[in-house]
């Protein structure tokens, strides 16, 4: 793609994902539920782009980060340390490779991953912030404790944000030219072999020389062969397994898992054909639930906390659509277009909703056992039926604490007991009416409630009847999801808040030690901001959001002619940033979403409304958007600084780092 003439308009390349910081205000440009533009967003880190020659750090064997150069990208990627020695990484494991490149002082905050600098050492180590000094704004001082339990101070230019890790990879990379794959023949066995094209058909080669041809949205027809990581596998997962006796890999679901000896589990595979054989990890493949499309069109992301059924939609997708009776029915996505979200039913009926209503089409993922807690919606099977209804988890029965059964009490009354293959979470959101939070109280600790209206504020009901409201942009560190965390994402440094023996009310702290002695029950060690210490278990604490990209404040750039752009609200994709009614929000595409490039002096940029030359979009030092007709060019109000957070090139979407 043509350079756009500067580094700066040059982050403005089509399918490009950008913030803009408000030099005003110091805060993002933010797009909330309505459509409703504000200039007091929080920041968040430059996650940078991969391709070759890019400066970055790298994880070795040992876990610790050296500095190197990418010197290739395909399904993996190549690093050239500055020593001389080679690394190669997958190109899906957003931990393995940063870019080297400083962060802002804004997302210097308790809680946030990074890698940082330990007694002048030139490598890198993985940590935790647990302190910040910001006597110096600019250049603020971290003390850091590092995942093998040290801790240092380490100024702001001797540390990289390391990206959080989500609880499941639920999509997998485009297929692309000269992969290695597990392709299904006509018989329905799985065969190793190359892909040999890709276009409106994926072309792979047999090893044994045979060719076939596979439609890109058919996802189980074409894996990847790569073993997947311990802990990605649990029962109800579609995968392929290895059988021996036969030579080839054939298409079932996981019944069973046994992690008797954690560094080598066995996976029951119940096959389609009724047969069924243990496997070991390297004898499994996941079947994904949908496929990274390269369409920029459809990158369309809906934000609903952190639960791991939530999925960006994807033309191809397994999904739950719900029916005009309120009934959920198995289907695939078919296209996510003008705010809507369409579904063909394996039936063949269709459906489109709006993507708003995040509970509308569920994305066809049996939860991790540890992310569904009594009290949690879900929707569930019902006495056999191929269809499922809207309910509550009730009971658990943890017997098989890898194939928990949860006791479902239906909205309509109706109650049963249903195998974890048979559910599937619905959404949670802070900000959504009815669900169950945490909620900070006037005297900082956090009590149990419920969300009762959302609006300019989100006013939440406590369980003693007492009440507050909260401002949306503080609602990472006031309003916290009432939600039982996944182990797995709690470790040292981890900010959380915490129960204390004989009280209900939760408090603001740090963990600083796990005890995993009992695998399914680990006890983590809470420091409390107020000095005391206790020892709680998973079912004791929640987690509090570590810093980041806040979808609100991305967009994404279409790029309408060499120097004018039209910005796509992540967070809320059916909006773009224009003017109406002589005020900037997020409206439907039309021309007066279209805004020509201008360069500003000290490396900043302004934004002219196309329809309406000489207005400018605007930002007050307190954070309110000013009306565009009053904003001038080349005043500090006009000036923004922007942040590339994804990039593409040539066509396709660089990966995230």
């Amino acid at each position: 793609m043509t350079s756009l003439g500067s580094p700066i308009l040059d982050c403005f390349r089509n399918g490009s994902i950008v913030q803009l910081k408000s030099r005003s205000s110091g805060g993002t440009l933010t797009m909330r539920e309505g459509g409703i533009v504000s200039g007091n967003g929080p920041v968040g880190f430059y996650a940078g782009r991969l391709g070759p020659r890019t400066p970055v750090w790298g994880r070795w064997t040992d876990g610790t980060y050296h500095r190197g150069t990418i010197t290739n990208v395909g399904t993996k990627i190549d690093i050239t340390f500055n020593d001389g020695d080679n690394v190669q990484h997958a190109i899906n494991d957003p931990t393995a490779v940063v870019a080297d490149v400083g962060p802002d002082p804004e997302v210097l905050k308790p809680g946030a991953r990074v890698i940082a600098q330990f007694r002048g050492s030139t490598k890198y180590y993985a940590g935790r912030i647990v302190e910040v000094d910001s006597s110096n704004s600019q250049q603020p001082r971290c003390h850091v404790q590092f995942d093998d339990g040290d801790k240092e101070w380490a100024e702001a230019g001797f540390i990289r944000m390391l990206p959080e890790v989500a609880a499941a990879d639920l999509g997998v990379p485009s297929i692309i030219t000269n992969s290695r794959v597990l392709a299904r023949w006509t018989n329905d066995q799985y065969y190793r072999g190359t892909v040999t094209n890709v276009g409106e058909k994926i072309d792979i080669k047999f090893d044994d020389g045979d060719k076939i041809q596979h439609d890109p949205l058919d996802v189980s027809a074409v894996i990847y062969d790569v073993t997947p990581s311990r802990g990605t596998l649990q029962v109800g997962v579609r995968a392929v397994g290895y059988w021996p006796d036969k030579g080839n890999f054939y298409l079932g679901r996981i019944g069973q898992v046994d992690y008797h000896n954690a560094s080598h589990p066995r996976f029951l595979l119940n096959f389609d054909d009724g047969a069924s054989i243990w496997c070991n990890l390297d004898e499994v493949r996941r079947v994904p639930l949908r496929r990274e499309q390269d369409n920029p069109v459809n990158l369309k992301d809906i934000d609903a906390g952190d639960q791991e059924t939530i999925a960006h939609f994807r033309v191809g997708c397994m999904v739950w659509g719900r029916w005009s009776d309120g009934r959920y029915f198995l289907g695939r996505v078919t296209d996510v277009r003008d705010g809507k979200i369409y579904v063909t039913f394996d039936d063949g009926d269709n459906i489109s909703h709006d993507l708003g209503d995040v509970s509308a089409v569920i994305v066809d993922l049996v939860p991790n056992p540890t992310h569904v807690p009594i009290g949690a919606r879900v929707i569930a099977a019902f006495e056999g039926r191929c269809h499922y209804y809207k309910g509550r988890v009730t009971q658990i029965d943890s017997t098989n604490p890898y194939a928990p059964r949860y006791h479902v009490t239906y909205d309509d009354g109706d109650k049963g007991w249903v195998n974890c293959d048979k559910v599937r979470l619905l959404p949670m959101r802070a900000d959504e009416v009815g669900t169950r939070v945490y909620a900070r109280w006037t005297n900082g600790q956090f009590y149990l409630g419920t969300v009762e209206r959302v609006g300019h504020k989100i006013e939440i009901k406590y369980d003693d009847g007492d009440r507050i409201a909260h401002d949306p942009s503080d609602i990472t560190a006031a309003v916290i999801l009432d939600s039982t965390p996944n182990p797995g994402s709690v470790g040292r440094g981890t900010r959380v808040i915490a129960a204390w023996p004989g009280k209900e009310k939760y408090y603001l702290g740090t963990v600083d030690a796990v005890n995993k002695d009992q695998m399914y029950e680990p006890q983590y060690h809470v420091k409390y901001d107020d000095g005391d210490e206790s020892w709680v278990t998973v079912n004791q604490l929640r987690v509090i959001p570590a810093p980041g990209p806040a979808p609100e404040s991305q967009f994404m750039v279409v790029q309408i002619g060499a120097d004018v752009v039209a910005l796509n609200s992540i967070a809320h994709p059916h909006f773009y940033l224009g003017l109406e009614g002589g005020y900037l929000r997020g409206k439907w595409f039309d021309t007066y979403c279209h805004f020509y490039l201008r360069e500003a002096p000290n490396q900043f940029m302004s934004l002219e409304a196309c329809m309406l030359p000489g207005q400018h979009v605007g930002v007050d030092s307190k954070g309110s958007v000013m009306s565009p007709a009053s904003v001038y060019a080349g005043t500090e109000p006009a000036m923004f600084e922007v942040k590339l957070l994804m990039l593409m090139k040539e066509g396709k979407m660089e990966t995230w780092i």
